[in-house]
């Protein structure tokens, strides 16, 4: 009977062991989750809103947005609609974009450094082509001929000058331009 006992007050003392190990756990655990008071869960509706405030707010300026680009592009005449077509269809491969860049920092760079240079450099093809447009137009090439390497090379060479003399497209230098065009066109 001793051994009866004896082995009856092993077991009954193992289990309270491991009641008191399950209740240490689960006081551990509600440790760790903070305490939200009632006054919190208001604070959190609060929050809610104004998220969802914010998310209306975005929505209705997007919409803004669309409607307003909408009536530029509306605005535009067929050959601008078309050069603008063209632009936000073109497009530098960003993988093609991350290898230039690593192969000339010699170490890898972020995503999102590839994505801006992408689009620095597809603003800079813009403006090269554009001025290109013009070196071909006071060439006296007809408008409908493609555009030759020399008046890329030209173009090139043309935007280096300027930002050289530290004279960067500003606001004025691209209206006077577009105004010289426009009379050169003869529109």
């Amino acid at each position: 009977m001793n051994k009866n006992q004896t082995d009856g007050s092993l077991e009954s003392s193992m289990w309270i062991d491991k009641e008191e190990l399950e209740e240490e756990q689960q006081e551990e655990e509600k440790s760790k989750q903070p305490d939200i008071p009632e006054e919190d869960d208001a604070a959190i509706e609060r929050e809610r809103q104004q998220l969802l405030e914010d998310v209306e707010d975005d929505f209705i300026h997007f919409e803004f947005e669309k409607e307003r680009k909408r009536k530029i592009i509306d605005a535009l005449n067929e050959d601008q609609s078309q050069r603008y077509m063209a632009l936000t269809k073109s497009v530098i491969p960003r993988h093609k974009v991350k290898e230039i860049l690593s192969d000339t920092l010699e170490h890898e760079c972020p995503g999102t450094i590839s994505i801006l240079l992408g689009g620095m450099a597809r603003i800079y093809c813009g403006e090269l082509v554009e001025e290109a447009l013009n070196i071909k137009q006071r060439r006296g090439a007809p408008e409908n001929d493609p555009l030759l390497p020399s008046d890329i090379r030209e173009a090139f060479i043309s935007i280096r000058h300027r930002e050289e003399q530290g004279a960067h497209y500003s606001r004025q230098s691209s209206e006077k331009a577009i105004s010289s065009n426009r009379m050169a066109v003869g529109k």
